[in-house]
């Protein structure tokens, strides 16, 4: 499911060494934790993983700070859906204290009063290590169009 690629597999140097693996493994472990705390609503969880002065690109629009992301966009969506990663495909670079994940997942969302729903979502997560803490610095969600599960495994987001 994940195949997180650091920056020496891409570029052909040498291999990082322990330390390349420590990293990969936290920003694994911060992507993983994205999701579990989304599909979990929780909110203070969620907000703990990223930098405050972060910023979320989703719908077009711009949450300018981690809280107005958390308090102000997702904590209504927890309170009218639910979401469930089905299916995710992850690669990334990591250089130094900068690193992203691009990510492509199909979520099942739930609403309170329909049926559950697939999409195909994508993410781009920038990450910073600061501090020794890997964290989300900017994000960039996607949404696919819901449709009903069985039209949505065609594979296509559109």
């Amino acid at each position: 499911m994940w195949g997180l690629l650091l920056a020496a597999s891409l570029s052909g140097a040498p291999p990082l060494g322990a330390k390349a693996g420590a990293d990969e493994e936290a920003i694994r472990k911060l992507v993983d934790a994205f999701r579990v705390a989304c599909e979990r609503e929780d909110e203070a969880a969620l907000l703990g993983l990223f930098w405050p002065e972060a910023n979320v690109f989703e719908h077009g629009g711009v949450d300018r700070t981690a809280e107005a992301f958390v308090k102000e966009h997702m904590a209504p969506h927890f309170k009218e859906m639910s979401l469930r990663w089905l299916e995710e495909e992850s690669s990334g670079r990591s250089e130094g204290a900068m690193a992203y994940v691009a990510q492509r997942a199909k979520l099942e969302i739930r609403e309170a009063d329909g049926p559950p729903k697939h999409a195909y979502n994508t993410f781009t997560f920038v990450l910073r290590k600061r501090q020794g803490a890997w964290k989300i610095s900017h994000l960039h969600w996607s949404l696919g169009r819901p449709k009903p599960p069985e039209a949505a495994d065609g594979g296509s987001p559109r």
